[in-house]
């Protein structure tokens, strides 16, 4: 009695520790069911929020900063189009225009008042006439006529001369005043449109340079930028369904379509741009906002679904009362997170999620602890 209890005990052991022995070697797999439903064929992508305009502030002359509307380091703020943001000082400038005006109006009143050459040709013209009409009745020598004539030519041509003079007088502190005018108006930084300031870079008393830069000025409008890789491009078209996540949202979806796509590949990248319009205005995110896009090219109902991390290629591992199965299958639509199969699987198989890659065919496996 007593050896056969204990061949029990040693057979008990012995299946015992190579119960454990399998146990330790088998690897475990994490497994979903094949089911049915709906898939969407989409494209990933990286999301930007873009302000429509950007204007990087500089400025046109050298001077010194005056005043500015907000100091370095302050909150953002809104600005209309036109309103001033640096006023550079001015002073020399202005000196400058009230010297050249006067000296412009002096010219013009020289051009306008009727010079002594002036009368003195008014003068001769008449008493030519007067001895013409003499030479006529003989009673006054033709030669001295001429000489009377080629007199009256010589004052006109000087009188010409003289009114040249001063209009080019004229015209050149009309240009000096024209030029200092757009100096004076090239010290004033004024917003190109309206919209939100978003940094200024300079304080009063700060000496800037000609085309320094001095702030930043965004638009109120939003463009909505999506990056695409360049194999994910392919059938994304304009009015395509999107959807949108934000970080700064959460979870929180945004839908919207396609608006324009990019002609460009950025070839540093790989990656090539779309633009889109998300329901309800782009305008309420911040620039800057970043996130995850899907561009949805198509949809299908009622088709055989597994998760999109259970293929390996066109192939998946099937799990089956312990037994794994590399089974090669034909893939349709995909996404993210699932992908259609046309071929190769039925409803309830199980499919290993988790490093599918990692498994052979015919290896024994068993479930995870969860999954028991």
């Amino acid at each position: 009695m007593k050896p056969a209890i204990f061949i029990f005990v040693a057979l008990t052991t012995i299946g015992g520790v190579g119960w454990w022995m399998w146990m330790d070697t088998t690897p475990m797999v994490k497994v979903e069911a094949v089911t049915r439903g709906k898939v969407k064929h989409s494209s990933p992508g990286r999301v930007e929020v873009l302000p429509e305009r950007a204007q990087r502030l500089s400025s046109m002359r050298t001077g010194r900063v005056e005043r500015v509307i907000m100091q370095p380091n302050s909150t953002s703020r809104p600005i209309e189009a036109g309103e001033v943001i640096i006023q550079l000082e001015t002073e020399d400038v202005e000196l400058a225009l009230n010297e050249i005006q006067a000296s412009l109006k002096a010219a013009e009143a020289r051009l306008a008042t009727e010079s002594e050459l002036a009368l003195q040709v008014a003068s001769e013209s008449r008493e030519l006439e007067d001895f013409r009409v003499l030479a006529k009745e003989g009673r006054y020598p033709l030669a001295e006529l001429r000489k009377k004539e080629d007199a009256l030519k010589g004052l006109q041509a000087r009188l010409e001369v003289e009114e040249i003079t001063l209009r080019e007088k004229v015209e050149s502190y009309r240009a000096k005043e024209a030029q200092t005018l757009s100096h004076l108006e090239d010290l004033t930084i004024k917003s190109p449109f309206g919209g939100i300031l978003t940094e200024v870079f300079v304080s009063p008393g700060d000496h800037v340079q000609q085309g320094k830069e001095l702030g930043i000025l965004h638009s109120r409008e939003r463009l909505i930028r999506i990056a695409l890789n360049e194999e994910d491009f392919q059938g994304v078209a304009v009015e395509q369904e999107v959807a949108v996540s934000f970080l700064s949202h959460g979870d929180q979806i945004f839908k919207g379509e396609v608006e324009r796509l990019s002609e460009v590949l950025d070839s540093s990248t790989n990656r090539r741009h779309l633009f889109v319009n998300l329901d309800d205005g782009n305008d309420r995110f911040a620039a800057g906002s970043s996130g995850e896009a899907e561009i949805v090219k198509a949809s299908k109902k009622n088709v055989i679904l597994v998760p999109r991390r259970a293929l390996v290629g066109s192939s998946v591992c099937i799990w089956k009362e312990g037994v794994l199965e590399i089974r090669q299958v034909k893939v349709g639509h995909r996404n993210l997170l699932t992908a259609e199969v046309l071929e190769g699987l039925t409803e309830g198989e199980l499919v290993v999620v988790k490093t599918p890659h990692l498994f052979r065919n015919g290896q024994r496996a068993r479930l995870a602890e969860s999954q028991n």
